[in-house]
């Protein structure tokens, strides 16, 4: 099994590979991206910015036009900022987000955890990603197994069409790294 964020997305390589800006908002989880971004990212280092990640790609992406952007969240970020997938679809802005779907603030969580504290106020029902996504006017897709991330990633890069991709990852990953 795969045992961290970076492996369940594919290794990362394909957004580096196709020279996509990267922007992370779960900057505990995806530092092994940051040796490899080749100053092609903007990571929220340790300032605990939740919903940082589709908002700040929305003004790259507006700021570089030729430039393909994307950014990887998690799933409680990007539910505090839904709302801006409007404003993606509207401006017709081709960001990629991919959405790191644990049901849970999982950072938040482990946090209590550590703490010796019980878990409150940090998980939530499932959400429907591509039917959200359609919903806006975006395109959507799901990530169930590692072996299905090349191709769907490569998919939403290729739409070149405001794209939520859904990537379903086991939340002990994060105990994991």
């Amino acid at each position: 099994m795969p045992t961290s964020v970076e492996e369940k997305l594919g290794g990362g390589k394909l957004l580096i590979d196709r020279e996509i800006k990267t922007y992370v908002e779960k900057y505990d989880m995806v530092r092994p991206f940051s040796d490899r971004l080749n100053s092609q990212g903007v990571i929220s280092w340790g300032l605990s910015s939740m919903g940082y990640g589709l908002a700040s790609a929305m003004g790259l992406q507006l700021l570089e036009p030729e430039r393909r952007v994307a950014c990887v969240l998690g799933d409680g970020g990007f539910a505090m900022f839904l709302g801006e997938l409007e404003t993606v679809v509207r401006r017709e802005l081709p960001i990629v987000a991919v959405i790191l779907a644990d049901q849970a603030l999982t950072q938040i969580k482990l946090g209590q955890d550590r703490k010796g504290l019980p878990a409150t106020g940090t998980t939530f029902g499932p959400l429907d990603y591509v039917g959200l996504a359609r919903a806006f006017g975006a395109d959507g897709a799901e990530i169930h197994r590692l072996n299905e991330c090349r191709d769907v990633l490569r998919w939403a890069v290729e739409r070149r069409a405001p794209t939520i991709v859904a990537a379903y990852i086991d939340p002990e990953c994060y105990r994991l790294q």
